[in-house]
C-alpha cells in the first residue's frame, strides 16, 4: 500500500494482496473423511454427506475475482461519487 493513503483507516485496513499459490492454499476446503467409509453402517455415511459442502477447490478464475476486487475495493474507497465508483471498477475489471 502506498503511503498517501495511511491517513484513510479504511484503505489501512485491507489486507496485502495474497500471491496466488498462498491464495489457492487459504481457500482451499478438504473435509475431514474418515479411514474406511465403506465399512461405516448408512447413517454415519449419511451424517458424512453434510460434510461435503466443506470441499472447495479453487480455480484461476476465483484468483482473477479476488484480485479485480482487491483492487477496486482499493481505487473505489476515496471514489467521490457512485458513479465515479462504477467507472472505476469497470476500469479495474477490464485491466
Amino acid at each position: 500500500m502506498s503511503t498517501n493513503h495511511m491517513d484513510n483507516p479504511f484503505l489501512e485496513a485491507v489486507p496485502v494482496q495474497l500471491d496466488k499459490q498462498v491464495f489457492f492454499q487459504r481457500i482451499y476446503g478438504r473435509p475431514v473423511i474418515p479411514k474406511g467409509p465403506s465399512q461405516a453402517n448408512a447413517q454415519e455415511r449419511q451424517r458424512w454427506l453434510s460434510h461435503l459442502t466443506e470441499l472447495f477447490i479453487p480455480m484461476e478464475y476465483h484468483y482473477a475475482i479476488y484480485d479485480v476486487l482487491l483492487r477496486a475495493h482499493c481505487i473505489a474507497i476515496p471514489a467521490c461519487s457512485t458513479w465515479d465508483l462504477v467507472a472505476l471498477c469497470i476500469a479495474v475489471a477490464i485491466r
